[in-house]
């Protein structure tokens, strides 16, 4: 209990998490002058998450190479094969390319990054990480469903609905729709 940071590397944020959450937000507040460090517990992006994007993203923080096909409808599938449908706007992406590009953009904006450095713990402003301590007034938990910063903090465990993707071969897929089986 109580450890202290090195003050040679003061900030004033610190992100947990570099998906599109934790980028965004880095890149925003690295915009509006404030000294920002990502730390992010894998050594690369490598989302485990499925590509669908909802419109309601600031796609301008996005390099739109990324995108695979826009999504207008998405289809539901129940064990019986019926299907429910129902309208969405939003984008399909190579979510490991996006992730990479919003974390350019955050790192081009003037964040910092640590990659392989999973957050340990914090207390009050100094956070230890896999690799250090440093300080930040400020603490964004932008680290997932199974969040490390929330269960920090005290949250209970995430309620999830288990999925599981799959990129298949062969098939035709249905024009501007999301399939959900």
């Amino acid at each position: 209990s109580g450890y202290i940071a090195d003050r040679t590397m003061e900030y004033d944020v610190i992100v947990i998490g570099a998906g599109p959450a934790g980028s965004i937000t880095a890149a925003c507040v690295s915009q509006a002058g404030y000294r920002v460090l990502i730390l992010e517990k894998n050594s690369s992006c490598r989302s485990p998450c499925a590509g669908y994007i909802s419109n309601t993203i600031n796609l301008d923080m996005a390099d739109t190479s990324v995108i695979q096909s826009r999504i207008t409808k998405m289809r539901t599938y129940f064990p019986d094969m019926s299907f429910h449908d129902f309208e969405l706007n939003g984008i399909v992406v190579d979510r490991p390319l996006f992730d990479m590009a919003l974390v350019k953009k955050a790192i081009d904006a003037g964040s910092q990054i640590k990659w392989g450095s999973p957050l340990q713990d914090f207390e009050g402003e100094c956070v230890r990480f896999s690799g250090g301590i440093t300080s930040g007034k400020i603490i964004v938990g932008a680290d997932g469903v199974f969040s490390k910063t929330a269960s920090i903090c005290g949250s209970g465990k995430q309620k999830i609905a288990v999925c599981a993707q799959f990129h298949l071969k062969g098939i035709e897929p249905l024009s501007r729709t999301g399939e959900i089986f």
